[in-house]
């Protein structure tokens, strides 16, 4: 869907329902809002592990009832889309690193990926049956931090070397000894 930032109320307590600016069918859910500049890139992947990269003008459609761009199967759901830089296509160091629900990760370059238009794109992680892909996320640190909710509820960050999840995509990734569910991926620079 494609709206016009002038068409969303300014004014604080203005909202309108979604539904009323686009026409979203009765089974769907909105998983993110993007703004930037035609040519920003995004990643678009679904819980099975598949995805690719999207310029954003190649998002863009007139009609109300929107454009089908990222291919789902019947129970899948697509994860927040994850912004990708410009500069960060051709960069060496630039990595997609993904997290699945079972706490296997797997960092590969960028460049291993394709830019699509739509569809289901590449396989990213190789999953376990019953496993999901749970986190995405694009760095360039080469240490990244793990935000985890513990057992008991309370969260907290361990931060990780990017070279101890390194593979190529398409990967099993390797699984992490940590208790309690991931939450986020976010760069962090070395101390």
């Amino acid at each position: 869907y494609t709206l016009d930032a002038a068409e969303i109320p300014k004014g604080r307590g203005d909202g309108v329902p979604i539904g009323s600016l686009i026409e979203l069918p009765s089974q769907a859910s909105v998983v993110a809002l993007l703004a930037g500049a035609a040519d920003d890139y995004y990643l678009l992947s679904g819980c099975h592990g598949y995805g690719f990269i999207a310029k954003l003008e190649d998002l863009f459609t007139r009609q109300k009832a929107g454009k089908a761009v990222l291919t789902l199967d019947e129970r899948e759901t697509a994860l927040p889309p994850v912004r990708i830089a410009h500069d960060w296509l051709i960069a060496p160091e630039s990595r997609i690193v993904l997290a699945s629900a079972n706490k296997r990760l797997l960092a590969f370059a960028i460049s291993e990926m394709k830019i699509m238009a739509k569809g289901r794109g590449l396989q990213l992680i190789k999953l376990a049956d019953g496993d999901t892909l749970a986190l995405a996320a694009a760095l360039r640190s080469e240490h990244y931090t793990l935000h985890i909710i513990g057992k008991r509820g309370a969260a907290h960050q361990e931060t990780l070397r990017i070279a101890d999840i390194a593979g190529k995509r398409a990967g099993k990734g390797k699984l992490l000894d940590i208790s309690g569910s991931l939450k986020a991926i976010e760069a962090r620079e070395a101390a």
